[in-house]
């Protein structure tokens, strides 16, 4: 009940042959999906990685994931069966142990943190890399989140390239964290480093102010009363200051 794999043809009578059998080789696709979000205190990476095994299936997974990050979980908890990191530096690696053998198309899920030592600190990103071992295809894209209070600008990309937020596939929440760019990425070049280097500043503060004013005028009298509605964007502020005739000054706040 097998295929055809190969024939000869012979025209004599002493042919013979000798094959070389070994076990085939898997051939992978892989799509990333990578949200990385930026916040005052700490960095938050979610991935889901996207592949598709053909020919014949597999057991283990690798992928590198450098020092920066503490990886807090890999899921499905259904396919995964254990995982480690191995090495150090910018080529340790993930190893991913599955409960059984995959082939076909399967989703991995992770999610790592990294803490940031100042608002305003540089954030330079290295793109995981899926193992180059029997992979075909390798593709992705990379989106950036930010609270209110934080702004981004690029400083270098390393084999990436930007696109419109509406092409971009959030396909999770951070909580507290909104889009602000987008990246894609394809045929990475593994002899040279992927990913980007992004400069965060914290916004300047924004205050606006709604005043409600009640003014009682009586005989040989005047009553006013305000209220100030302050709205303050982006950082604290403990000091305010208000404008007000001479005559009221002494009337207190």
């Amino acid at each position: 009940s097998q295929p055809g794999v190969t024939a000869y043809r012979f025209i004599t009578s002493d042919y013979s042959g000798t094959l070389a059998i070994q076990t085939t080789s898997p051939r992978i696709t892989v799509d990333q999906l990578w949200m990385l979000g930026v916040d005052t205190d700490r960095l938050e990476l979610r991935g889901k990685i996207h592949y598709k095994v053909e020919r014949t299936g597999v057991f283990e997974l690798n992928m590198g994931l450098p020092d920066l990050w503490t990886l807090e979980s890999v899921e499905p908890r259904d396919l995964v069966d254990d995982y480690q990191l191995k090495g150090s530096g910018q080529t340790r690696t993930l190893h991913v142990l599955l409960k059984k053998e995959m082939a076909g198309e399967f989703d991995l899920t992770l999610v790592a943190r990294a803490d940031r030592a100042q608002a305003d600190s540089p954030v330079d990103f290295a793109l995981p890399l899926a193992d180059a071992n029997d992979l075909q295809l390798y593709q992705g894209q990379l989106m950036l989140l930010l609270p209110d209070q934080l702004q981004a600008q690029v400083e270098e990309v390393r084999q990436l390239q930007a696109i419109p937020l509406g092409q971009a596939q959030k396909w999770a929440d951070i909580a507290g964290l909104s889009p602000a760019m987008a990246f894609e990425f394809r045929s990475i070049d593994r002899d040279k480093s992927a990913g980007g280097k992004f400069k965060v500043d914290v916004k300047p503060v924004q205050v606006s102010a709604t005043i409600h004013r009640l003014l009682n005028i009586q005989p040989g009298s005047v009553e006013q009363e305000a209220i100030v509605q302050y709205r303050i964007r982006y950082a604290p502020i403990d000091t305010f200051y208000l404008k007000m005739p001479a005559a009221l000054a002494d009337a207190g706040v």
